[in-house]
């Protein structure tokens, strides 16, 4: 079952929206498990880089996942019983395999978006979320993104500008994968 947010960055496999943020994407994931009942799913879509840590344009499968928001990071707010990364929900990750960072919102300031990069290599709406969906039902998930733009100011206009062809990219990855993953 393929999943993405929206659905050009499907790029034309046959699969679902979840839809934009964590909130839908929790939801609408765990429904399309529970009525599908799919034995793999694979998540696609654009992301923000953390610094220069992987090029613009390229897709990447992605390993851990993590669950963060701005103001408990720069400590003006905390989560009781914050969630624990997710890791493992495929088996055969690359040992590079970027590490996502799910934020409630896109992050635009400099200093927020060096203290995210503490966490992880890669910024998106929906991974973790989905990624916990996927957990709770039993569904094997492998997330593969594309690298569009980097994180900060100037993010959606570089997202503008290269989402197409990280959409892409992270379709290529996963299709790469999937080749080789013994399911």
């Amino acid at each position: 079952m393929w999943l993405a947010a929206v659905r050009a960055e499907l790029c034309g496999q046959d699969g679902y929206e979840v839809g934009v943020g964590p909130v839908r994407a929790a939801a609408r994931a765990a429904a399309l498990f529970a009525v599908h009942r799919p034995t793999w799913a694979v998540l696609v879509g654009s992301a923000g880089v953390y610094g220069d840590r992987r090029p613009i344009g390229s897709g990447h499968v992605t390993g851990t996942q993590v669950w963060a928001d701005g103001a408990s990071v720069v400590g003006l707010a905390y989560s009781p019983l914050a969630p624990p990364p997710i890791v493992g929900l495929v088996p055969g990750l690359p040992a590079d395999a970027p590490a996502v960072v799910t934020v409630p919102s896109i992050t635009s300031d400099t200093g927020l978006a060096d203290q995210l990069g503490r966490l992880g290599d890669l910024e998106h709406l929906e991974a973790y979320a989905v990624a916990h969906a996927a957990l709770e039902a039993g569904v094997p998930l492998l997330i593969a993104l594309g690298v569009s733009n980097r994180v900060g100011p100037g993010a959606h206009a570089e997202w503008v500008a290269n989402r197409a062809q990280a959409e892409r990219a992270a379709v290529d990855a996963a299709i790469a994968f999937l080749g080789a993953w013994p399911r």
